[in-house]
């Protein structure tokens, strides 16, 4: 997990142009990536749901399209282009109502939507592998890890996995210095 936040998307009045997470973009940080949302309020058009493209994930229909290689541009194709080569046939909305689980492979196309009427309230977690691009924004007090943990549960905190081991010992060595 690279990522835990709770966001409250204030509803207002929009000029119609799309900016940041609200283009068509890829998450830049692996090239598989798992996104939830809990939503904690009826999410709509009105509200800002996020849209996604089935098959835009890298190695499918869509995946080559605007690949999310470094230093990340091309994974924020322009909107014209975009929806000549995707049609908006295959845009799916994720309006849901509250207390919705969405899983999604962020890696693949998806934008935020526009909350006009109403606030859109969810809390989001990230996922993506020991070899992703990005390094953990947090480190685990391994002290306070329980010692029966499963190995599952290990991996997916990636309690042994040598890309902690490496962060860890490089924010060790940037504390000491």
């Amino acid at each position: 997990m690279y990522h835990v936040d709770v966001w409250n998307t204030i509803g207002v009045a929009h000029d119609g142009k799309r900016v940041g997470p609200q283009r068509w973009h890829r998450d830049p940080a692996d090239v598989q990536l798992l996104k939830v949302f809990l939503y904690f309020n009826d999410v709509d058009a009105d509200n800002g749901a996020m849209q996604y493209v089935p098959h835009s994930r890298p190695g499918e229909k869509y995946g080559n399209l605007w690949r999310q290689d470094a230093p990340f541009d091309g994974a924020r194709p322009p909107e014209e282009e975009f929806a000549r080569a995707i049609p908006e046939s295959e845009w799916e909305s994720c309006a849901h109502p509250a207390g919705t689980l969405v899983f999604a492979d962020t890696a693949g196309f998806h934008r935020g939507g526009w909350a006009r009427t109403r606030n859109r309230v969810l809390a989001t977690w990230a996922y993506s592998s020991p070899a992703s691009r990005w390094p953990r924004p947090f480190l685990l007090d391994r002290d306070q890890v329980p010692e029966d943990l499963s190995p599952r549960a290990r991996m997916a905190l990636e309690i042994d996995a040598p890309a902690a081991r490496r962060t860890r010992r490089r924010s060790a060595e940037r504390a000491a210095a």
